[in-house]
């Protein structure tokens, strides 16, 4: 993990780009002080020039579960380039903070249906049942993607409180 740490600062956008993917990759053995480093590294990351390195640092915040980072990821997720905002709606997805429901609900009806459909599928990772509501409406949208993500979705929040009439 520190050899990772120091790859961070690598003049080459490449090895930044592959420390941030291995130190997410590595989430369970980043504990404690290295953490600590870890997130803040990362959180710099995001500034970076290359995008390779942002996106790494995205993807790397979500399965590290960085609260800590959920303001910046909220950022990203209104990111009008749709792989930022796919990877840092994924990233709050995987934190499961229900308090950042608000960033990954103001795409689930986005014109891009790819951004969308990550929207739906973040919405499913926070675990929380009674964002099922919300996702209600996706089971009748003329997407077939959308429809099913939303069913995988409702099925992962365990909300069976939501009886729609499906067209």
């Amino acid at each position: 993990i520190p050899l990772l740490l120091d790859m961070c600062e690598s003049p080459l956008a490449g090895v930044r780009a592959q420390a941030a993917t291995s130190l997410g990759m590595l989430s369970d053995l980043v504990e404690g002080e290295q953490r600590r480093q870890a997130l803040v590294k990362l959180q710099r990351m995001l500034k970076d020039k290359d995008r390779e390195v942002v996106l790494s640092s995205l993807r790397a915040l979500g399965e590290l579960k960085a609260l800590e980072a959920s303001a910046q990821l909220s950022e990203f997720a209104a990111h009008q380039e749709r792989e930022p905002a796919q990877a840092a709606l994924r990233a709050l997805g995987k934190i499961g903070e229900p308090d950042n429901f608000p960033a990954i609900r103001a795409r689930l009806n986005d014109e891009d249906g790819y951004v969308a459909v990550t929207a739906i599928e973040a919405t499913g990772m926070l675990g929380e049942a009674a964002f099922g509501r919300h996702l209600v409406p996706k089971l009748n949208v003329e997407s077939p993607t959308q429809r099913v993500a939303a069913i995988r979705a409702l099925a992962e929040l365990g909300a069976r409180d939501c009886e729609p009439d499906i067209e």
